[in-house]
């Protein structure tokens, strides 16, 4: 009987992408049959086609049985009798004298990358790239029959919302005033943890390399660390439209005439200020609409991140 022996990690997005790699390789696979303790697979790539019968995974281990086919039969197997079907594109990877292939997955599955090594031992030990992020060889979810069946962005798109409505809203508050004085902001995905460090942009005389800079413990917390989620900081196009939605939302009269002045001119968002610093009772429905907005733009990052 054929054993695959297998481990499944998923992959750091910012180290994946800066990697030197050869061009990938299109694969379409559906499933004829996905049961918990077997599969049936039918797989064309860009030069070959196999059927491919697996058997249940004890922990990295199941048996497998696969068999080149005519591409005709393959596509007519795909067509005709696979009862799910998903896309990605393979990379394959030499490191440290061991195979590595990675799946970028396309369709209801885009996001999501997991890199995967054939081992001939389930204890046989190996060295990792640093490109390689979190284990999880034993999550059925990241199973390709499964993907099939429960893609990827259903469950990501659950987990986000999950997680975001857990944020306590002194953190979310935390997060916008820490962003408006010209920080970047990272949160850890399970405690909430916020790191707060200068933005380069903003701060150009930072030296993020200085050994004995006052936020190099915080730098080396964040850098590479996939727990952390950054939060892209607001562009100036966002920051005009919120302006711009405000001084509509006003009710007619000279305060909102002179703010709508004030953006359509030259400075508008000097004079937006000069202008709304000047206001009664609107400087205040001013600040409160403003952070209400700030809190939607740090949500809708951490949705889009997670």
């Amino acid at each position: 009987m054929a054993l695959e022996i297998e481990r499944k990690y998923l992959v750091d997005d910012k180290k994946w992408l800066a990697l030197s790699k050869q061009e990938g390789n299109h694969y379409r696979q559906g499933y004829i049959v996905t049961e918990p303790k077997k599969t049936i697979r039918v797989r064309i790539t860009e030069t070959k086609c196999f059927i491919t019968i697996k058997g249940e995974s004890t922990g990295a281990t199941r048996s497998e049985y696969e068999y080149e086919i005519p591409r005709k039969d393959a596509e007519e197997l795909l067509d005709n009798f696979c009862v799910a079907e998903l896309e990605k594109t393979r990379y394959k990877i030499i490191y440290k004298n061991k195979l590595w292939e990675v799946d970028e997955f396309l369709g209801e599955n885009e996001g999501l990358i997991i890199a995967e090594i054939e081992l001939n031992e389930e204890d046989e030990i190996f060295e990792i790239p640093e490109w390689v992020a979190n284990e999880v060889t034993g999550d059925e979810r990241y199973y390709n029959a499964n993907l099939v069946q429960n893609p990827y962005h259903n469950w990501k798109s659950e987990s986000s919302v999950n997680f975001i409505s857990k944020i306590p809203k002194h953190i979310l508050n935390d997060i916008a005033d820490q962003m408006e004085a010209g920080m970047k902001c990272f949160i850890h995905k399970t405690t909430y943890e916020v790191v707060s460090v200068p933005d380069e942009n903003r701060f150009p005389e930072m030296d993020w390399e200085d050994e004995e800079g006052p936020w190099k413990e915080d730098i080396d917390k964040i850098f590479g660390n996939p727990e952390y989620i950054e939060i892209e900081k607001m562009e100036s196009s966002d920051s005009f439209s919120i302006m711009e939605d405000f001084a509509l939302s006003l009710p007619e009269g000279a305060t909102k005439i002179r703010l709508i002045t004030a953006i359509e001119g030259h400075k508008p968002f000097g004079n937006f200020n000069h202008q709304i610093h000047n206001a009664g009772k609107e400087k205040e429905q001013w600040f409160q609409f403003r952070r209400e907005r700030d809190i939607e733009w740090v949500k809708d990052q951490l949705e889009g991140r997670l």
